[in-house]
């Protein structure tokens, strides 16, 4: 028993296993195949899928469902996990991307965000979707078979539930991005995010409101923004020094 990937131009042997009840053919690449047998019979006579125009050439193929085939059969082989290339975050709506890095910071101005994905498989991408807490979005592509740009929007760090508390709460957070191909096997991206949904806080120390002062001036205090790029809370001083 032999096979062919390419009409019938190039045969390949398959194996025949140790008892003789069946052959096998291993290593064929993901993709979608069409493939043609030639078989050999006990009195060396070839019959080939690629005889179309004769029947009486043509081996009987039969599916695994037991159902005869004539010609050549089609068969799409996935054992990768899909591929992911570029991921970027857009806080304009995609007019401007960059890079979507690790701890990164959403808040304020920026809160709301899109995440681009870029996906292929041989046989195509079923679905992307990004999770964030208990929020999850799937994207949409014109890419053809899925193969390329997804994009995902509606993602926004400063939504609050009905009692006026904050979806996500400050600090580290963890975007979950799943590439599902069309054999639904996946893909995992994960990507730390810092959200900052609370006001700096600014303190005068060294003086009071509508204090008089005369000679030199010095002044000084503090600003909390509550976290830093690893989460923890942070309080820098600042001071300054004038005529009077």
């Amino acid at each position: 028993v032999k096979l062919s990937f390419d009409g019938g131009e190039n045969w390949k042997d398959a194996t025949l296993n140790d008892t003789g009840t069946y052959w096998t053919y291993e290593n064929i690449p993901d993709g979608t195949h069409t493939i043609h047998f030639e078989v050999v019979d006990a009195k060396d006579k070839t019959f080939r899928t690629t005889e179309i125009s004769d029947v009486l050439k043509q081996p009987l193929v039969y599916d695994k469902d037991k159902q005869s085939k004539t010609g050549a059969i089609k068969i799409v082989v996935d054992n990768a996990v899909p591929s992911s290339g570029s991921l970027t975050i857009s806080f304009d709506n995609g007019t401007t991307k960059e890079n979507f890095s690790n701890n990164m910071v959403a808040g304020g101005a920026n809160s709301a965000f899109t995440l681009y994905v870029e996906a292929s498989d041989p046989n195509g991408i079923e679905s992307v979707k990004a999770a964030l807490g208990t929020t999850t979005k799937e994207g949409t592509t014109s890419a053809e078979n899925g193969n390329g740009e997804w994009a995902l929007t509606g993602f926004d760090v400063a939504l609050k539930d009905a009692e006026g508390k904050h979806l996500f709460k400050d600090g580290t957070n963890t975007v979950t991005i799943t590439i599902t191909d069309k054999a639904g096997l996946e893909n995992t991206i994960t990507r730390s995010i810092l959200v900052d949904n609370t006001d700096p806080v600014l303190k005068i120390e060294s003086h009071s409101s509508r204090e008089q002062v005369t000679g030199t001036l010095t002044l000084r205090g503090s600003a909390d923004d509550g976290t830093n790029e690893d989460g923890e809370t942070t309080t820098t001083s600042d001071a300054g020094t004038g005529g009077a």
